[in-house]
């Protein structure tokens, strides 16, 4: 968070109340993992029993360059040919 300059209550609103959470999907390499969005960050998450525990925070909408795990399936290596391309995330253009 702290290298991209995301301030920490923001993390904390959208946590409280997000714009957006949906479920990673099963075509996912993490098919349980939720994501919360809002205030302009996307924030992953897994049930842990009553818990939600917080995995990673990063700019909604930004694409960034993929890591290595990504390219694991077939929704990361699409990621990756769009990201080499110059697009936009899929449905942004």
């Amino acid at each position: 968070m702290n290298a991209l300059r995301i301030d920490p209550d923001d993390v904390l609103e959208t946590l409280k109340e997000p714009e957006r959470v949906y479920q990673s999907g099963p075509n996912s390499k993490y098919p349980d993992q939720w994501r919360l969005t809002g205030n302009g960050i996307c924030i992953t998450a897994d049930h842990r029993g009553p818990n939600l525990v917080l995995r990673t925070v990063f700019m909604d909408g930004a694409m960034t360059p993929p890591r290595q795990d990504q390219l694991d399936t077939p929704e990361g290596r699409e990621y990756a040919e769009r990201y080499a391309a110059g697009l936009g995330r899929k449905g942004t253009r």
